[in-house]
């Protein structure tokens, strides 16, 4: 599909609008579906979006958003702060997901950790380096910290 980045462009009035916001939702990814067989809806920020309407308002379009996504064939990735929210709110956010990836800078060092996506095991935090040329995995797998 050849079109203009302004052709692309949806204005919604603002992160309250959440029937605009699901509206042009809707709308990209009716013109991406024939055309791509899955797709990427990225939501950043979600923390935004609960600042702005309420967890249980944004728990409710985000049920209706996702069930969408996933019929029109999306992966969905949500970004949240998590400590902005209250832990219920971020358990009932991660009870949408099918994972979670999280990050963390401890002692100076970034780490990640994976749950959820079918994994059997547990990972555990692990280090990571990123830079402009990419993100690479800094541990052992032979010592069994990364399988």
């Amino acid at each position: 599909v050849s079109r203009t980045c302004a052709d692309r462009v949806r204005a919604v009035g603002g992160p309250t609008d959440l029937n605009g916001i699901a509206a042009a939702l809707n709308d990209a990814q009716a013109t991406l579906q024939g055309h791509h067989d899955d797709h990427l809806l990225v939501i950043d920020s979600l923390s935004t979006l609960i600042a702005h309407n309420g967890m249980q308002a944004t728990f409710r379009f985000l049920q209706v958003i996702l069930g969408t996504s996933r019929r029109a064939g999306a992966h969905t990735l949500l970004v949240l702060d998590d400590s902005m929210h209250n832990a219920a709110d971020v358990d009932a956010i991660k009870h949408l997901c099918g994972g979670t990836v999280q990050v963390r800078d401890r002692e100076g060092k970034q780490q990640v950790r994976l749950l959820g996506f079918d994994l059997q095991d547990h990972l555990g935090w692990i280090d990571y380096r990123i830079d402009e040329r990419g993100f690479d995995v800094v541990g052992s797998f032979a010592a069994g910290r990364i399988r």
